[in-house]
């Protein structure tokens, strides 16, 4: 029982709202013997050790998944950048299993605002009366749409990561009166388990969601209005052991972004103090790593308008704007600026919407908005604007969130 086996990496990237879980996805032609039953999927962080499970056993491999009559699947939960070595076999009706397919391996990465887990970055959209809709991407294309279901107002989307780890993004809401609750999304369809999280003081605000001890799972990052930071490890809807305060810290001091930025698989924080000075945190759970410190200064006139990995490199970059409209990045290592450079100049009337991997080459694309409702898109690499297109054009009363 011999067949194909293709490996599709779910790519991945860091925007200004977290770095997350990691996913693989896998295809592969079917078998056409009568008696097949189904696949198993077999991987791990090392290359096999033999070529027969009915010999070797698991081979070397950590772990092994039956999953039945399909020929794609979706290794979920994965350790964020860790290479794996995957091969599958096919059983039949009798029990008998067949040796490996070749091996393939790729590294376990993510897309953000990814909700049908199909390794590009979607759009979500809401409607002033509280209609939410998603586009499902493709480059500049739409290639299929709906609506999601109606939200009063006295709910906002508080933000957007993988909360159940189960390689598809996951929409965090926040009542007028601190209630907090989870939609685990599956396209447009709100999964089983979405609930209630909590009631939170409205002393406390939500500064951004991250994966911050690397488990695989959004986790969400407070600030009291006393300074004190604290982070919440989620596991699904449940605040999980562990959760608790950071640190303290001066108002003078915002949050400008969350992103891996020395690619060790957990989110880190980028701040900005009120005199342009940058900083970062380097974290492990609630723990400020060594190494943290100050990036550089910037000038008032320029401003921190997203994070994405926009060169493929597996660490979080800085997308600035100028005041005059001058967009440019800083590539970076660490607290160290790799490299920077100019992107373009784009006049006051468009304005960033969101930093996706809309085509799925693992670089950072960026969504922009018209004031007269035209979208329209930037695949980058690196400072480079590769090609670039019209998406559509919206209505006023549809927005982009978060």
């Amino acid at each position: 029982m011999m067949f194909s086996f293709i490996l599709f990496s779910v790519l991945s990237l860091f925007q200004s709202a977290w770095a997350g879980t990691a996913t693989i996805r896998l295809a592969w032609d079917a078998n056409t013997e009568s008696d097949l039953a189904g696949y198993k999927i077999y991987f791990g962080t090392s290359p096999r050790t033999g070529t027969d499970p009915v010999v070797c056993g698991t081979c070397g491999y950590s772990t092994v998944v039956d999953i039945g009559k399909v020929t794609t699947y979706k290794i979920p939960g994965l350790v964020q950048r860790q290479t794996y070595y995957i091969s599958a076999t096919a059983y039949d009706t009798s029990g008998n299993e067949s040796v490996f397919s070749d091996q393939v391996s790729g590294p376990a990465k993510d897309v953000y605002f990814n909700f049908d887990g199909d390794g590009k970055s979607d759009v979500l959209w809401q409607n002033t009366d509280g209609t939410l809709a998603m586009w499902f991407m493709n480059g500049t294309t739409v290639e299929r749409n709906g609506g999601v279901g109606w939200v009063p107002s006295v709910w906002q989307i508080k933000g957007v990561g993988d909360f159940n780890r189960d390689g598809e993004s996951d929409i965090l809401w926040q009542h007028t009166d601190g209630t907090l609750a989870i939609w685990f999304m599956n396209g447009t369809t709100v999964g089983p388990g979405s609930g209630g999280v909590g009631v939170v003081s409205s002393a406390w605000q939500i500064e951004g969601i991250g994966d911050f001890n690397g488990d695989g799972r959004a986790d969400i990052l407070w600030r009291h209005t006393d300074g004190t930071i604290a982070i919440w490890f989620m596991n699904g809807t449940t605040v999980g052991p562990g959760s608790g305060g950071v640190a303290v810290l001066l108002s003078d001091w915002q949050v400008k972004g969350i992103g891996d930025f020395d690619r060790d698989g957990k989110a880190d924080i980028l701040w900005q103090h009120t005199n342009g000075t940058l900083a970062m945190w380097f974290m492990n759970g609630t723990t400020v790593r060594p190494g943290s410190g100050d990036v550089g200064v910037l000038p008032s006139a320029w401003e921190v308008k997203g994070i994405g990995d926009f060169d493929g490199d597996g660490k979080a970059d800085i997308l600035w704007q100028h005041t005059d409209g001058t967009l440019a990045m800083w590539f970076m290592n660490g607290t160290i600026v790799g490299r920077s450079g100019d992107v373009g100049v784009l006049p006051s009337a468009w304005e960033i919407q969101v930093i996706g991997d809309f085509d799925g080459d693992g670089k950072a694309d960026i969504l922009w908005q018209h004031t007269d409702g035209t979208l329209a898109m930037w695949f980058m690499n690196g400072t480079i604007v590769e090609r670039s297109g019209d998406v559509g054009v919206l209505p006023s009363a549809w927005q982009v969130k978060p």
